[in-house]
């Protein structure tokens, strides 16, 4: 059934732990503009004030690190300095106004003083960067200074890879984020990459990297639904707001190319986790969009232990606090030591985002919601995609650690089987759990599944 092994290199862990440094930085920024508020959690009564703590502590870690990648997320600041205005990028300063975004009316400049409230069209500020003086460093601080390197480096890796930050607007009014790397040649090929639940585009420069695709691919990276650019919207729902399937991540790309309204013909599809369940779903629905898939642990179907945790409301990656953080970075490879480092800088950017005990969870159990009742069932369903698939003529290639605690094991040959080899790979890779290997700090999957990948969809 095409399926290959794979030998897995050695690389430096910084790209996990710049992983764990950058998500969800532009969602902070962006829930935050949002007016979200902390909430209390009945099951974590000790997380309102680690979230508090860690809020403080990231400030000065934000101060110190800067803000160059994220333009729509603005550190701390005093009054009156030169700030970025949100979703615009326009400076401003003080007692200025900033452009309406999405219809807001002008509002005051996020380092406006506090009586500036008659100052503009809107009253409140869509941001506010204006901070008290932080703690003494702890613990967690001290954790967190040893990720700050690897934050440094995903701060530059937007233009490390030629990527420039854009937005466009959905046919129903909404504002998508995402990274752009141009084409060399007008009638090149384009890559349409899916990051992972949790993360933001800026994590999945990575991924791409590893692919090393020729100049003439043009390479696309959104935010998925509620997540960076798109939390706000997502808040907006309100008690509606279910999380999003598979199949409805997969219709909204869909839109997002016809926003865009320049992609000619097919796009090649490359997604990991969830962003590899969206890739296999827009390849099952909307087969006429589509070249060729390459998919990285896709997240069709889930494995009994994480079912078994999510029927008792578990839900590992809605952490809230550094103790809830170590066993989700545990569940997707990490060894425990590394786990225990990256945790806590992990668990402060989870509190900025400001999204209630819930929203995580949501985004969680609605990329469940239409799998089915167990796993078996899941991987069933992953098998009728896979049949929509084949039926479409089109390939489909599947990358996936020995390790993988989170996908089911019965997904790969779920597709194998329904596209025969002559229309899918599936390739091995040994000792890798969902991103890193549990018994191997240095290795994580994008490196050793970009080479697998780039040569399926044709780019060595």
């Amino acid at each position: 059934m095409g399926r290959t092994a794979s030998t897995v290199p050695q690389l430096s862990y910084a790209a996990l732990a710049a992983t764990c440094a950058a998500a969800l930085i532009s969602a902070a920024g962006a829930a935050n503009d949002a007016g979200a508020g902390v909430a209390a959690d009945p099951a974590c009564p000790a997380c309102a004030a680690e979230e508090a703590s860690l809020l403080q502590i990231g400030s000065a870690a934000s101060a110190r690190q800067g803000t160059a990648t994220v333009v729509d997320w603005v550190g701390p600041c005093s009054v009156g300095d030169h700030v970025t205005c949100r979703g615009t990028g326009k400076a401003c300063s003080g007692a200025q106004c900033c452009p309406s975004f999405n219809g807001s009316g002008t509002f005051p400049c996020p380092s406006a003083p506090a009586d500036s409230a008659n100052l503009c069209q809107a009253p409140a500020k869509l941001q506010n960067c204006l901070f008290e003086a932080v703690p003494a460093p702890n613990a967690s601080w001290q954790a967190a200074n040893a990720l700050e390197a690897a934050w440094d480096a995903e701060l530059v890796s937007v233009q490390a890879h030629n990527f420039v930050r854009k937005s466009v607007t959905l046919a129903n009014g909404q504002v998508v984020g995402y990274l752009e790397r141009s084409s060399n040649c007008s009638d090149g090929r384009t890559l349409l990459a899916f990051h992972g639940l949790t993360q933001v585009i800026y994590d999945f420069i990575e991924f791409v990297a590893a692919l090393d695709a020729p100049e003439d691919v043009r390479v696309l990276i959104p935010d998925a639904m509620g997540h960076g650019s798109r939390i706000p919207y997502a808040l907006s729902l309100g008690d509606k707001l279910k999380g999003w399937t598979a199949k409805e991540r997969a219709d909204d790309a869909v839109a997002f190319l016809d926003a865009l309204g320049d992609v000619p013909g097919v796009v090649d599809v490359y997604g990991w986790s969830m962003g590899g369940a969206t890739g296999l779903s827009f390849t099952a629905y909307h087969p006429d969009r589509v070249h060729r898939a390459a998919l990285v642990a896709p997240a069709a179907a889930f494995t009994e232990g994480v079912l078994e945790q999510t029927n008792e409301g578990n839900l590992a990656a809605n952490f809230r606090s550094v103790a809830q953080a170590v066993p989700w970075l545990e569940a997707i490879g990490m060894p425990p030591a590394a786990a225990r480092q990256g945790a806590p800088l992990l668990a402060w950017q989870r509190a900025a985002t400001l999204v209630d005990p819930k929203y995580w969870g949501r985004m969680w159990t609605g990329l469940l919601s239409d799998l089915g009742p167990d796993a078996a069932a899941m991987v069933a369903n992953c098998r009728g995609k896979a049949d929509l698939v084949a039926r479409a003529g089109k390939s489909v290639a599947v990358i996936i650690g020995t390790a993988d605690a989170i996908v089911n094991a019965g997904v790969p040959d779920a597709i194998a089987e329904a596209l025969g080899p002559e229309h899918s790979q599936v390739t091995m890779l040994p000792g890798l759990g969902h991103y890193g290997d549990p018994s191997d700090a240095e290795v994580t999957i994008p490196a050793p599944a970009g080479p697998v990948a780039a040569k399926w969809l044709g780019y060595v």
